[in-house]
């Protein structure tokens, strides 16, 4: 770093930094160029080590770019080539060996000679990878596109005073001068420090400040660090508790405590902000847990004393946490329950915890069905075992207390009656409705009982309807007249469920006191022979229901047995003894 009369600042001299100084600048240097999305880039610890890696980038598992750092000042040639090409090489043929990069490269602070340049081509020869040597002319380069980086490196605080001393106040009237002056702030933040960027936002004149580590080493050689202290009262029981529970297991959500409790302290380098007052009325702790990049299976499989599965449901892990003595798992089960297991570390099989969670509104009813019967499973005494991945974790017995299930009975039953019409009728497939009017939910319980071969009841309040030939005879005008029992045998009996009609089949529908609704206008169409094609109704006399069944289920020209709806909150109307006449 060279100073002149106008403090001018030089570039990084590489032969002179030293080793140290050059493995952090270049480890930085490297991890900002790669450590993006896809790709991902790390420093392994160990340099020059058997894994042959300093810096290596990765897309998803496959490691494609490695960087090789060796801090030869004077170069690999003349009086250094004996003691320093097998260093090369074995740092090649060991990172060749182990991982078949796309990409090695070799960097040093001197600009390579040839000789160099020809060696480490030669490494390559019959491997399908490409090789390269950087040195100050590829360094200063990489770096001119990372000033920050740069500067954290140069840093000289005398001449950083000196070049922004006034500019501050500066006149920001075109369109795009804040932008550069933020951006100018931000690149003199970042250049503080060699391990950390700060990131920071100006909301309502509050400046908020974030330290990001731009090196792995960056907590060992500069910590930042923030200790809580917290203090409760016996009104905050209930949050201490709740905050012990979460120190020790980890935990998935927020946790909001009384500002009065908490007092927060941060150390650290010089330039590090101490934590401001929020004036705030709460202070909200919120969890990092680790979210599996992708999908992980998790198996429970419920046994008898005999070891025979009784249940096996198969979800998805969607997180975990940890804490000082324990582990949280969380899973997804049928789209929608969401389990939490918490383990002491030490011994997965004793101590669990298990915390059942969902919601079956607007779910599909074959999700709710599975969310039901995995709740049922999880009841005290159950033997449960548990696998991840595939891998048996253990094998538990459920203690607490008998589980209810999560939601009423009307709602159980209603979500049975949905799945099992959806299992009978065709490509079907319906979801859990907010809401239902009482015919609807009724017609679907009737529905279910027909497609299971038996008589049922329809709800109070429906009519038959039936057709009229136009033909006149006194049976006919009697029954106009006065009513009578009545066989209707409609073709088709509609199922409407969710906006969707279904055909159930040809059916038989009775009832041994029906009248005509407005019988004079009938029995006059008939007299004036304009009757033929006319609808009309049929409506019960008295509160008797109108009994159903399908056809196909029909034996020996008697309808088949009779099964009651059976429904919660549902006061199901008498049947009636009347005889069924064919």
């Amino acid at each position: 770093m060279v100073y002149g009369k106008n403090l001018h600042v030089g570039r990084i001299g590489w032969k002179t930094i030293g080793e140290d100084d050059f493995n952090r600048a270049v480890e930085v240097l490297l991890l900002k160029m790669f450590d993006r999305p896809p790709m991902k880039a790390a420093v392994i610890n160990g340099r020059g080590g058997d894994e042959g890696i300093d810096v290596a980038v990765w897309d998803g598992d496959t490691v494609t770019k490695i960087f090789q750092l060796k801090y030869y000042p004077e170069g690999f040639t003349g009086g250094f080539r004996d003691a320093r090409r097998p260093q090369v090489k074995k740092s090649f043929d060991t990172a060749w060996r182990r991982h078949h990069p796309e990409e090695w490269v070799l960097i040093m602070p001197p600009n390579p000679h040839i000789n160099e340049k020809r060696f480490v081509d030669e490494l390559a020869a019959g491997k399908p990878v490409t090789v390269d040597i950087w040195g100050q002319a590829k360094l200063d380069a990489a770096f001119a596109d990372y000033p920050a980086v740069e500067r954290a490196v140069l840093r000289n605080e005398l001449v950083y005073v000196l070049k922004e001393l006034g500019s501050e106040k500066a006149v920001m009237a075109g369109p795009t001068d804040l932008e550069a002056r933020l951006k100018a702030l931000s690149e003199t933040a970042n250049s503080r420090s060699e391990y950390w960027d700060t990131e920071f936002s100006v909301q309502g004149g509050v400046v908020s400040e974030e330290y990001v580590a731009k090196h792995p080493d960056a907590m060992l050689v500069e910590p930042i660090e923030t200790e809580i202290t917290f203090r409760f009262g016996e009104e905050d029981r209930s949050i201490a508790d709740q905050l012990r529970h979460s120190l020790e297991y980890g935990s998935f959500e927020a946790l909001q405590l009384p500002a009065r409790s908490t007092t927060f302290t941060r150390t650290g380098p010089s330039w590090v902000r101490p934590i401001p007052s929020s004036g705030s009325s709460s202070v909200q702790l919120v969890p990092q847990p680790d979210i599996p990049r992708n999908p992980e299976l998790v198996t429970l499989n419920f046994i008898d004393e005999y070891g025979f599965s009784q249940g096996r449901f198969e979800g998805k892990i969607t997180a975990r946490a940890e804490g000082s003595i324990g582990l949280s798992v969380k899973a997804l089960f049928a789209n929608l329950v969401t389990l939490i297991m918490e383990f002491p570390k030490h011994d997965l099989q004793s101590g669990n915890r298990i915390n059942v969670a969902f919601d079956v509104v607007d779910a599909p009813a074959s999700d709710a069905v599975q969310a039901l019967r995995l709740s049922e499973a999880m009841q005290p005494e159950s033997i449960m075992e548990l696998y991840f991945a595939g891998g048996r974790v253990g094998k538990f017995q459920l203690g607490g207390e008998k589980n209810d299930r999560p939601t009423d009975a009307y709602t159980v039953e209603l979500i049975e009656d949905l799945y099992d019409l959806q299992l009978k009728l065709p490509n079907a497939s319906f979801n859990v409705p907010r809401e239902i009017n009482s015919r609807d939910r009724v017609m679907l319980r009737v529905g279910r009982i027909l497609l299971r071969g038996n008589l049922a009841v329809m709800p109070p309040g429906t009519d038959l309807t039936a057709t009229m030939s136009g033909a006149v005879d006194e049976p006919l005008l009697g029954f106009i007249r006065q009513g009578g029992a009545l066989m209707s045998r409609p073709e088709a009996f509609t199922l409407e469920i969710q906006g969707s009609k279904y055909n159930l089949g040809a059916a038989f529908m009775f009832h041994r006191s029906l009248r005509v609704v407005d019988p004079d206008a009938v029995e006059g169409a008939l007299v004036a022979g304009t009757a033929k094609g006319m609808e009309i109704r049929l409506r019960p006399d008295n509160d008797e229901p109108i009994q159903v069944w399908l056809r196909s289920s029909q034996k020996a020209e008697l309808p088949p047995d009779y099964e009651p709806w059976g429904l919660t909150d549902f006061s199901e109307p008498e049947k009636g003894n009347g005889r069924v006449n064919s």
